[in-house]
Parts: C-alpha cells; structure tokens; sequence
C-alpha cells in the first residue's frame, strides 16, 4: 500500500447530528508489489511468496484504513486475500471490495479499492482508459441514515493511479499523456465533490508535466496537503516524505531496493478537502509515508531504530512491498449526517 509502502494515509471525519462526534475516515493507498504470487523476470525462482496476506494484515492493524486503494494486484484470488486474510481478520467483518476489472491494455497488474462498508457505500465504479495501465476511478458516499429525509450526503470520489514508470523522456511523455487525460474526467466531476488522486505516480520531481497537470491544471483544483515542491530523488531534503524503496538490497521478489530516496506516491486532493467545504474536512498533518521516520535516507527502514513505528509494523513493511504506503485522515463535519 503505497501508504506509501509506498502509500499514504489520510484521515478526515464527518459530524453527524450536533449531539455526533467529529467521524474520522482513513485513506490508505499503497503499491503492493506483484501481490500476492510476485515475478520471476529479475531471475529470483521465489514465485509463490509464502505469507504476504499475513504480512499485509500486521499494516492493515496498525493503520484501520477507512479507505484503502491498492494497486500491482495480480489477480482476483489476490484481492480475495486481502479482503478476507488482511481486513476482515479477528473479528473485523466491514470491508468490503470492489469490482475486479481487467487493464484495458492487458499485464497483470491491476487496482482496487477496499471499504469500510458500516461508514461508506461504494456508488459506482469506472475506468480510465490510458496507457500502459488504466486509472480507477471509485465513487463513494457516506452511510447516512438520514438520507430519507435530508437527501444529502458527502460524495467521496477516489482515482488510483499505477502511472508509467522510468525517468526517459518517454516515460515522462506517457506519464504527461496519462494525467491530461485524468484531468479532463477531474473538470467534468460534478462540484463539491470531494476528489483524491492516489497511487504511484513514478514521478521523480514536481517540475514534471504529468504531476503539473495535476496541481496546476484545469478548473478543478488540486492540491498536495505536503506542499513541498521540487525534486525529490535522491534529495535529501526530502528525507521524511521518500516512499521508495524500505530495502537497500537483497531483495527476493523483484522489488527495488537502494534504500529509501524516491517519492514515488502520492495522495493529492481537491482544494474542498484541504479548507472543509461541503462537510469533509484534512486533519492537518495527517500526511504519512508510513514506516519512514525520517532518520532512513538512502537506507533500509530495517537500519538502526525507527522512532515512530512499531518495530512489528517496520518488519512488515520491510518484507510486503518495495514502497511504503501513504495515509491522510480527515474528518466528516456536518449539522444531520450520521453513521450508523
């Protein structure tokens, strides 16, 4: 889960009635790395790696996504592993998932999107067609049971990205062709819908078309709660915010490794989520590469101690995934939307 393994996450929250607490609600989006049977193209004979639903459930634990978008999904047995072996574990019975869809462009490596079911209902689910790998776009809305009578809910629509990957000049040109073509399905979105670009975008520095066509482009507003802008490659002024890779070597399942000094993954959002308008609202701060502390520049995570992280989690997200998952919370902030 580009949580960033490499995945973020984002926690916001609604209010419901003025008696209602503030309700958080999670977004994680992570690379899971050729889950769950990995390749064999970088010459490893590791093919069925043993384990890995469970590795993913000692993250999943720790973070209690609300949302949680994944992308480098092999097939559907893959997102039935997640669901029911990482999720729905000990007691837990909420997630839900979506749709498997095929890549228009064929490989195997495909997304999805996991639900807390008892707080959001997945509406629809649709496809952007771009190359080498579609973009998922999943349309949600809180579980509010005063709907009947108020007829108003907060719309939550999220796109995972899984965008073409290398620093050649093509690969920049696909990355540039792949988001002009999000940002025309980003401008026809109905407004005040609360909008979240997730995924690995293999973007190397904000300076890049293909990330500019995000954050500058079009008449729907987007913005990265980090603000950081640059380049972030091998930059160590970028330490705390890299999300590629938790391994500096040794790896057994065609994952990078060279430690950690790529910010590879994202979660961007529209400019509605960032100031609170129409009920959603970020917690400020709440933007985490999870499992980078950091103290881990150019290392593993596994180098030394980490200051923020179980030592449980850190091993888990050393072994499931060359990225680290991202995660943003916000908070839901309403006079009549309640979750039941």
């Amino acid at each position: 889960m580009k949580y960033l393994l490499v995945s973020f996450l984002l926690v916001f929250g609604c209010a419901a009635t003025a008696e209602a607490q503030t309700v958080p609600v999670r977004v994680v989006s992570y690379n899971l790395l050729n889950f769950p049977n990995g390749r064999t193209d970088c010459g490893s004979s590791n093919v069925n790696l043993p384990n890995r639903s469970d590795t993913l459930r000692k993250i999943m634990q720790y973070l209690q996504p609300d949302i949680f978008v994944g992308c480098e999904i092999q097939t559907e047995a893959g997102c039935d592993s997640v669901l029911n072996r990482a999720l729905n574990v000990f007691g837990t019975t909420h997630y839900q998932r979506a749709q498997w869809v095929n890549n228009s462009f064929g490989g195997d490596l495909q997304n999805m999107l996991f639900y807390n079911a008892a707080k959001l209902i997945l509406k629809e689910q649709r496809i952007v067609q771009t190359s080498p790998r579609d973009i998922s776009h999943y349309i949600l809305y809180v579980k509010d049971n005063t709907l009947p009578q108020h007829h108003d809910t907060c719309f939550i629509e999220v796109f995972m990205c899984h965008l073409k990957a290398g620093s050649t000049s093509s690969d920049l040109s696909d990355r540039a062709a792949q988001t002009q073509l999000l940002r025309s399905v980003l401008d026809a979105r109905p407004a005040g819908r609360h909008l979240f670009v997730c995924g690995d975008l293999n973007t190397y520095r904000s300076s890049e078309v293909g990330y500019q066509n995000l954050v500058s482009g079009g008449t729907t507003f987007l913005k990265d709660p980090l603000n950081m802008p640059g380049n972030w490659t091998t930059n160590s002024s970028f330490t705390a915010i890299h999300t590629q890779s938790p391994r500096a070597s040794g790896s057994t399942d065609c994952g990078v490794t060279g430690g950690l000094d790529d910010r590879f993954d994202h979660i961007i959002v529209s400019q509605n989520v960032l100031n609170g308008a129409n009920l959603l609202q970020y917690n400020a701060n709440s933007y985490k590469a999870i499992g980078n502390d950091g103290n881990h520049y150019n290392q593993s995570i596994l180098a030394g101690t980490n200051s923020q992280y179980p030592d449980s989690v850190v091993r888990a997200l050393y072994y499931a995934s060359d990225h680290l998952p991202d995660r943003k919370s916000t908070r839901l902030n309403s006079s009549h939307i309640t979750i039941s």
